[in-house]
């Protein structure tokens, strides 16, 4: 059986204290990161088959959307001035399991794309780019 994604949270590193973590406020879908392997081709003239060989692990995009609201703990104004500053972060999906599952990576915002559609809310879709080893608690 599933379990539902209602209660996931996405945390960003303070400014001030990198041990303490706000939660962005108004996220209402967090997709990512997929993780992936490069392979590297080493099939030579004896080979009958194709050989291959890991190389590279690879975090890929976390996308999220939020509603545009300046009383969240992490406003859409401190994750811009993120991306203008290309301020190295670390970010926490923390899964709805009683907080067991956690990952955690440290990135960058590299996109902020706001939506204003009549009559809908404000919103943006953010882009967390994840950079080095990230740690992946599953429980």
């Amino acid at each position: 059986m599933g379990k539902a994604a209602l209660g996931t949270l996405l945390k960003i590193q303070d400014d001030a204290t990198a041990t303490l973590f706000n939660t962005v406020g108004g996220v209402e879908n967090i997709s990512g990161p997929g993780l992936s392997l490069d392979m590297a081709e080493t099939t030579d003239h004896d080979s009958t088959w194709e050989e291959m060989v890991p190389t590279i692990l690879r975090t890929g995009e976390i996308t999220f959307d939020i509603n545009l609201d300046q009383n969240s703990e992490t406003t859409h104004q401190t994750l811009l001035t993120r991306l203008k500053n290309k301020t190295n972060k670390v970010a926490q999906i923390v899964f709805p399991d009683d907080g067991t599952t956690t990952w955690e990576f440290a990135g960058y915002v590299t996109g902020f794309n706001p939506t204003m559609n009549t009559p809908d809310k404000l919103t943006a879709a953010i882009t967390f780019k994840p950079t080095g080893v990230p740690t992946l608690d599953l429980a």
